[in-house]
């Protein structure tokens, strides 16, 4: 029964979404508008800031008294570029629903160095040593499903979706005086991490048609992408296990320009 139910539900309604979608090239006059629905697929080029907030912390399993845990706002920015893919689905000229992909190059990076205990110093070798940490993301990526009205051949539109980014990060360590903290043993290297790290994008933006089925826009967006915490284990033979570890949080806020052509007539 249920599926008889659905089964008329479904002749009901695609055949009023196939008369609005054949009727999106019309207006109630029977006047020519822009088509928005369809395959489109384009570049897109901007500049992207980025805002992190990170912790970072040094520790000793034996005593945790000279524990150094700091907190950090990084800033950058940098040029980005990339390409796009969606489908549009125009209802009475006016509302246009879609799904979009798109992957963009970029190259936001950080870095700093702190302090491995409470006596030794940001960026020198007191005897006590230090950490350098860095961090650069090499691209972002989104599935978002979009929502516009068309202004015949002008659409604004908002955006929404998952947002990925791939991140290559390093912790070094340089204790050569002494050792790491309050431990003697002479430790100097770097272990690298490469990770997908997932969170939203949201955003919202203008189209233009022109020339047939060129498309150009500006776009606003703002991802949120957190990454898992990385963390060196090494082991000092006077004090025993020491950990340095560091998670981030970072927010991307993009403002960027875009270039498609939509496939069909």
């Amino acid at each position: 029964m249920k599926r008889i139910l659905l089964v008329f539900v479904l002749s009901l309604v695609f055949p009023v979404l196939a008369s609005a979608a054949e009727s999106s090239t019309q207006d109630w006059a029977g006047r020519p508008v822009t088509n928005w629905g369809g395959f489109y697929a384009g570049l897109t080029f901007g500049r992207a800031w980025e805002n992190t907030g990170s912790n970072s912390a040094f520790s000793q399993a034996y005593d945790h008294s000279f524990d150094v845990i700091d907190s950090n706002r990084l800033a950058n920015r940098s040029f980005q570029g990339g390409v796009d893919l969606g489908y549009n689905f125009q209802l009475f000229n006016k509302m246009v629903f879609g799904i979009e992909g798109d992957w963009i190059k970029t190259n936001n990076s950080d870095e700093f160095c702190r302090q491995t205990d409470t006596f030794s110093a940001d960026c020198t070798d007191n005897n006590n040593g230090f950490l350098s940490l860095r961090s650069k993301t090499d691209w972002l990526s989104t599935l978002r499903g979009r929502m516009g009205y068309a202004f015949d051949d002008v659409l604004l539109y908002g955006t929404g979706g998952v947002a990925v980014s791939q991140t290559d990060t390093s912790i070094g360590l340089t204790c050569l005086a002494n050792g790491c903290g309050t431990g003697f043993d002479h430790q100097n290297f770097t272990k690298n991490f490469s990770d997908l790290n997932v969170g939203y994008s949201i955003g919202a933006g203008a189209e233009w048609a022109f020339a047939g089925n060129w498309r150009t826009r500006l776009e606003y967006m703002h991802y949120h992408i957190g990454s898992p915490s990385e963390e060196v284990h090494t082991f000092d033979g006077t004090v025993g296990d020491q950990y340095s570890s560091w998670k981030q949080i970072s927010n991307y806020d993009v403002v960027r320009v875009g270039l498609n052509y939509r496939f069909g007539e």
